[in-house]
């Protein structure tokens, strides 16, 4: 699933900080990271050492103002 930060016209924002927050099936958070933003309103993070399972995942944008 790909989703973008965007304002209420659609428009994509870019260099936006987007907050990641992976945690496993006992609340424990398994990977933590802050990213930004591309021209799309994309952000990635590349997840590495999580063994593979079911995990509750949090994005969050905090907003501009």
């Amino acid at each position: 699933m790909v989703s973008a930060v965007s304002d209420d016209e659609k428009n994509a924002l870019s260099d936006k900080t987007v907050h990641v927050t992976l945690k496993d099936k006992s609340g424990k958070v398994v990977y933590e990271k802050t990213v930004k933003t591309h021209a799309t309103g994309v952000g990635l993070a590349k997840l590495s050492n999580v063994s593979a399972g079911e995990y509750d995942l949090n994005v969050t944008f905090d907003g501009d103002g």
